[in-house]
């Protein structure tokens, strides 16, 4: 492997932390009980992140998909509505917000202690500094509230 340029030694570490976070985001999907495809589609989200993939839909597109899609698992769990319906209902224009209601705020409490939980053993295993930690649980904290109340065509 060549030497890493001096102007490239910080954004290392900042692209791996973005790789763990996807990968704890692909992992929330596996864990909570996702179909098959989901999980298939969450490990090539993983895989096309991994270092020197590219990716046609940009870092910031495969780092929301696993994100969005444990949301909309967890917002399944939480109101006890199939994924299928939560997903016609997206496509007709609702928010995570308003198919949740009154249980949008145990959503969002399960869908990041888990990604807490997961960075939590990153930094334990010193594959993560705390403020690696610190950045990525408010990286998180923001792309779940913009996805909770973001229009989508899930």
């Amino acid at each position: 492997m060549a030497p890493i340029p001096r102007f490239m030694k910080g954004t290392r570490a900042v692209a791996g932390a973005a790789i763990l976070a996807a990968t704890a985001a692909a992992t929330i999907v596996t864990v909570s009980g996702a179909t098959s495809h989901d999980s298939t589609q969450a490990q090539l989200t993983a895989q096309a992140l991994q270092p020197g993939a590219r990716s046609g839909t940009g870092h910031r597109r495969a780092f929301r998909l696993p994100i969005r899609r444990a949301l909309v698992a967890a917002t399944a769990k939480e109101t006890g509505v199939p994924i299928a319906t939560i997903r016609k209902d997206l496509r007709a224009g609702e928010t995570l917000d308003q198919i949740a209601g009154a249980k949008a705020a145990m959503v969002v409490d399960d869908v990041l202690g888990r990604v807490k939980a997961r960075l939590e053993k990153e930094l334990a295993a010193g594959k993560i500094t705390k403020t690696q930690e610190t950045s990525l649980v408010s990286k998180a904290t923001t792309r779940i509230d913009r996805l909770m109340h973001a229009h989508t065509n899930a």
